[in-house]
């Protein structure tokens, strides 16, 4: 994921967040977004989900999940908070339920 393509903005994370009609809920993630014109993606994981380490595999695995969907020609700024439930599934299974999610999100 190229660095023109993340949110790096405090004051866009916040903008975007308190957007209470654009989020999507779901037992692994919460993403809220909002129109734009190009796409743009932040991910947090909170600090009470475990250590740097777990933090950091967390938001590499997002972002390689991320860049193999190729939602680049979608525009709209995004923001990804990963929740703890999510360290009970594989790769394979983070892979699907964020498509899921994410499909949502195109529509």
């Amino acid at each position: 994921m190229k660095k023109e393509n993340t949110v790096r903005s405090t004051l866009d994370f916040n903008r975007i967040l308190n957007n209470k009609n654009k989020k999507l809920n779901s037992k692994y993630f919460m993403i809220a977004f909002e129109d734009s014109d190009k796409f743009q993606i932040g991910i947090t994981v909170p600090k009470k989900n475990g250590n740097a380490v777990y933090r950091n595999k967390n938001k590499r695995q997002l972002k390689n999940i991320v860049h193999s969907i190729n939602p680049y020609g979608i525009n709209k700024k995004v923001i990804v908070i990963i929740k703890k439930d999510i360290d009970q599934l594989t790769f394979e299974q983070r892979k699907e339920q964020f498509k899921k999610q994410f499909s949502k999100l195109e529509k």
